[in-house]
């Protein structure tokens, strides 16, 4: 695992709980509070990132974590 997929992983982890389903909109602002202290990267890169990499689920514009073992 890279250093993204940590950092990337760390933050899912942290912000979203394992089962449930989130709208696209309270994903935002979860993953807002992430940015605040900088302009390199903004909410909608992390949650395409954190789509792209697996660590969120997306269906119907609802999110949820995937939990792997």
């Amino acid at each position: 695992m890279d250093r993204k997929q940590e950092v990337l992983r760390h933050i899912a982890e942290q912000t979203f709980e394992p089962g449930i389903a989130y709208a696209e909109r309270v994903v935002n602002e979860r993953l807002r509070a992430w940015c605040e202290e900088t302009d390199q990267v903004g909410h909608v890169s992390f949650r395409r990132y954190l789509v792209d990499l697996g660590e969120l689920r997306r269906s119907e514009g609802v999110y949820e974590r995937v939990v792997t073992a």
